[in-house]
């Protein structure tokens, strides 16, 4: 009887996971369909036919001039592909190759992909950092990192020793896999990076990449990193190899935060903040929807004797839920090189994210930047990844995140503890997290 159950409990998971593919692949179409640039092409499309009519003189004419016109752009791309895939062959030699397929590498915030790549160019691997919506066609970023948006490129690397694909999961692809795979005669290994739960408010296309998901065990990955503890929990259940699953959380570079050794200059649109002579509750990063911001603008309403400051792109439009209130201040996105000398001012830091799964997977990169900048942090309670750590106050209800506010405003005054959280940051680099990777890669 129980065999018989735990069946139909696989099966009820197996049909839900279905279902779940299905709503978000419906979405995901509809989306599409009732998108501007669908509206556009429709149009456009529909215009052409009208002014050039299917079989007439007119369009015969005007189909050969734009194909000889896509033969010329050919042409001129091959010739640049040539001379980029020798620079390629020069830059592989016996060296192992990653191709980071991810996200551009100009964004309005300097992620995970950026910092991983750096780092793991510098303990000599070479960087392929494959930025697919990106606008670079080739460009050197130091002597093992390059950026382009053209896989056709990979094919200067089949000279390599040896080869790894890392698909990160927010825009892992199949058919980019393959193709891949198909430019270097399958002489690829695939790395999948898990680095948040699979939803429609943190990556369009989720049917795409839950179907990635899915066909891991075929894909047979040599090597998956996961970015929260409950990410490796949810691999483990699905079936996938323990012993090829890394437990890699977000991480800093110490350097860049560190507040013993930074001489920071007064931003514009901090100048008037801090002349109020107020705490400064501080929170950088996307203002997304699963920020909590009813709960900050509650208690922005009653405490009129803090300043609440927010640095980072409006993600999909949330940004309209945080109200404009006197003691709110939305300061748009900065250079990541210029936050510490906006964080420099904060009397504490916040990671307000509101309750589920996304928060319960994630790994905030900003929690250990705030650490090295010496920032006592306040967090709502699902925030499983920012747990275990002196001075990150996890919160229950908007009460209790009130409460902390204080108490972490008291902290920041203490060099002890501020001292305190710098150690911690220095437990939790992005040069740590790219060498535990790569020892992993050597066992295989």
């Amino acid at each position: 009887m129980s065999c018989m159950n735990k069946d139909i409990s696989i099966q009820i998971k197996k049909l839900e996971g279905e279902l779940k593919q299905v709503k978000a692949e419906n979405r995901d179409l509809k989306k599409q369909v009732n998108s501007r640039r669908f509206r556009v092409a429709w149009h456009l499309a529909t215009v052409f036919d009208r002014i050039f009519p299917q079989n007439s003189h007119r369009r015969v004419v005007v189909m050969r001039v734009a194909e000889a016109g896509l033969k010329a752009r050919r042409r001129k791309r091959v010739r640049a592909a040539q001379k980029y895939h020798r620079l390629l062959q020069n830059l592989v030699s016996s060296k192992p190759v990653i191709i980071y397929d991810t996200i551009p590498w100009n964004t309005d915030l300097k992620q995970r992909s950026h910092h991983l790549a750096l780092q793991l160019s510098q303990l000599d691997h070479v960087v392929v950092y494959l930025e697919r919506a990106g606008k670079h066609k080739f460009k050197k970023i130091n002597d093992n990192l390059v950026v382009t948006n053209n896989i056709n490129m990979l094919t200067g690397l089949k000279s390599a020793s040896r080869t790894m694909f890392l698909a990160s999961s927010p825009s892992a692809n199949r058919v980019v896999f393959q193709q891949a795979q198909a430019l270097l005669d399958d002489n690829l290994e695939l790395i999948y990076e898990y680095i948040d739960e699979i939803d429609e408010d943190i990556s369009p296309m989720t049917h795409e990449l839950y179907t990635f998901y899915e066909d891991l065990k075929k894909y047979k990955p040599v090597l998956i990193l996961a970015s929260a503890k409950k990410l490796v929990q949810n691999l483990i259940d699905d079936g996938l190899p323990k012993n090829r699953i890394l437990l890699s959380e977000n991480a800093v570079n110490v350097d860049d935060f560190d507040f013993t050794k930074l001489k920071p200059s007064m931003p514009a649109d901090m100048e008037k903040i801090v002349e109020l002579d107020k705490p400064i509750i501080g929170y950088y990063g996307a203002l997304a929807p699963w920020l909590n911001a009813k709960m900050m603008n509650d208690i922005a309403k009653k405490r009129n004797d803090l300043s609440f400051v927010y640095i980072g792109p409006d993600y999909n439009g949330a940004q309209k839920s945080f109200q404009k209130l006197p003691n709110t201040y939305f300061l748009g996105s900065k250079d990541y090189y210029d936050l510490p000398n906006y964080a420099i001012h904060f009397n504490c830091a916040i990671i307000p994210f509101v309750h589920g799964e996304i928060a319960e997977a994630t790994s905030p990169v900003k929690l250990f930047e705030y650490m090295a900048m010496g920032l006592p942090t306040v967090c709502t309670r699902d925030l499983e990844e920012c747990k275990g750590y002196k001075f990150v106050h996890i919160s229950k209800d908007t009460t209790e995140f009130e409460k902390n506010l204080d108490q972490a405003i008291r902290e920041k005054s203490d060099d002890s503890i501020r001292q305190a959280l710098l150690a911690y940051a220095r437990q939790n680099t992005w040069e740590q997290r790219a060498r535990n990777i790569i020892k992993c890669l050597n066992k295989k």
